[in-house]
């Protein structure tokens, strides 16, 4: 009995020796040791409570010189690939298996994400909790009208293939001005053909520097599907403009019974195909207005809708004819007769020339000129040489100026007839410096602003067939072109030069057919 239980204590000593040679021998992982990709049955993963989707994938990564960093793919909807930076890593005692946390704040998603994880014996387990970012409400109208080209790569389930492409912002509908309207022309992919997919109504936030709008669920009434194989569509979407220049967007096309995965970027550009050749033959009608533009130029037609409201003051002006019209394959503006006269808060000036212009037009009631928001980003990178129009121009009989005098309710507006001085049109390109793209120059100031530094101008009298002209590009002292740093380009067509200082002859029409750069 003695000898067996001395057998017993004997074997229970070497074991207990053997445990502690391993634990000796047992090095603790290093993130060497975890970095790679991890999926399939070497990853166990939830987000929000639920299993991640089967395609999930992992990859914890780490550049030379930078904290490690997790790439999350195929998990959080509407972004094939999402990172999470400067993650931290801990190599947990006893039984030594690796702990992976971190968290990140994302503008552009509006998403915040945070993630938890182990690794061991090669299985990584991770936690994915997501919550969306509460932005400010933003005014929508500075995005307007603008166009952003860039690469779209589609994908349905692992397979992607990559197009040029562009993303139009609009006007919503319904008019809001913390709204927009999203628009993609003639979406397909795999050889099935869904058509224009618009997104209306989408409110825009700012986070940051970045502004940020979604969809959730959207459907699409899109013509035809059936006969395709498609039984219905609907959109998930997350966009972000960044530095008031790039677009991203991430979409989640469900067109049932397929799936697809959007991802764009692009770059803003000025009107159209950036301006080497640029036609009146497109117009549209914005929401809710009874007024024509042509696509991606601004017009001041808004203004003429404010002559409602001062009507009881001078019954005789009216809204139409608008100043900016389409005549064929021009554009035809007018300088217009608005009588003179002060409404409670406004100046209504004798004379009100029309303007065509890229830009934005939001309407300042107290100071008309401030409406005119002059310019889009200039991402070129190359000074532009000339600008190039075609034009005909017919001056007004009768040339007028402006009086105002007094001030508040006592404020009164006249005008003189100014002889024998004819009008002239005015076709004029400013390029001019800003520090951020959401600064711009107006009717007040772009003629005087410090910050042009280059400008191709052109004043002409009567000119009674088309004819195309070319101007240069000029420094105007304040300063040389840099490619490293911000541009705005702003092109301006009035037919009365002198219409920011009321004046002008009223019938004065200036008639453009094309604008065109040349670098």
């Amino acid at each position: 009995m003695k000898n067996k239980l001395l057998l017993f204590l004997m074997i229970g000593i070497t074991f207990m020796m053997a445990c502690n040679d391993d634990d000796k021998d047992e090095v603790p992982p290093t993130l060497n040791d975890v970095i790679g990709e991890y999926t399939g049955d070497k990853l166990n993963a939830t987000l929000d409570g639920s299993p991640a989707p089967e395609n999930a994938i992992v990859q914890l990564l780490q550049e030379e010189g930078n904290s490690p960093k997790l790439l999350l793919i195929n998990i959080i909807s509407g972004f094939p690939t999402f990172e999470i930076p400067n993650v931290t890593y801990e190599a947990v005692s006893r039984s030594y298996y690796s702990q992976i946390s971190g968290q990140v704040a994302d503008n552009i998603s509006g998403l915040n994400v945070q993630v938890n994880a182990t690794v061991e014996n090669g299985i990584m387990e991770i936690t994915i909790t997501t919550s969306e970012l509460t932005g400010t409400p933003a005014d929508a109208t500075s995005f307007y009208d603008k166009t952003f080209k860039g690469n779209m790569t589609i994908s349905l389930a692992e397979d992607g293939s990559s197009i040029e492409q562009r993303v139009y912002i609009l006007a919503p509908n319904e008019e809001n001005t913390n709204n927009l309207r999203l628009r993609i022309e003639n979406f397909s992919f795999e050889g099935f053909t869904l058509g224009d997919i618009e997104l209306d109504n989408l409110p825009l936030e700012q986070r940051g520097d970045v502004y940020g709008f979604s969809a959730k669920e959207q459907v699409l009434e899109i013509p035809g599907l059936s006969e395709i194989g498609i039984t219905s569509v609907q959109i998930d979407a997350q966009g972000a403009i960044i530095d008031n220049k790039t677009l991203q967007l991430n979409m989640v096309v469900n067109a049932s019974p397929l799936t697809v995965n959007v991802t764009f970027t692009g770059d803003t550009i000025p009107g159209n195909a950036n301006w080497d050749s640029y036609t009146m033959t497109t117009w549209v009608t914005p929401a809710g207005k009874n007024y024509q533009e042509p696509l991606y130029l601004a017009t001041s037609n808004p203004a003429a809708d404010m002559f409602k409201l001062v009507s009881g003051w001078i019954p005789e002006l009216t809204v139409e004819p608008y100043p900016v019209t389409q005549d064929g394959d021009a554009a035809k503006i007018i300088t217009r007769d608005t009588k003179g006269g002060y409404a409670v808060i406004a100046v209504v000036p004798k004379v009100t020339a029309g303007t065509l212009f890229n830009g934005s037009f939001v309407l300042n009631a107290t100071n008309p000129l401030k409406s005119t928001r002059f310019g889009e980003p200039f991402v070129n990178g190359t000074t532009p040489t000339s600008l190039s129009f075609t034009y005909k121009y017919t001056p007004g009989p009768t040339y007028y100026k402006t009086i105002v005098s007094g001030s508040g309710a006592s404020t009164k507006v006249t005008s003189e007839e100014v002889p024998d001085q004819m009008d002239e049109c005015s076709i004029i390109a400013y390029l001019y410096e800003v520090e951020d793209y959401s600064e711009y120059l107006d009717g007040t100031n772009i003629n005087s602003s410090e910050k042009v530094i280059l400008k191709a101008a052109f004043y002409g009298g009567n000119q009674g067939d088309f004819t195309e002209k070319s101007v240069n590009f000029e420094e105007t002292g304040n300063g040389s072109f840099d490619p490293s740093k911000k541009y705005k380009l702003a092109i301006v067509c009035t037919p009365s030069k002198n219409g920011a200082d009321y004046e002008g002859a009223p019938e004065s029409t200036l008639w453009i057919k094309s604008l065109k750069l040349k670098y």
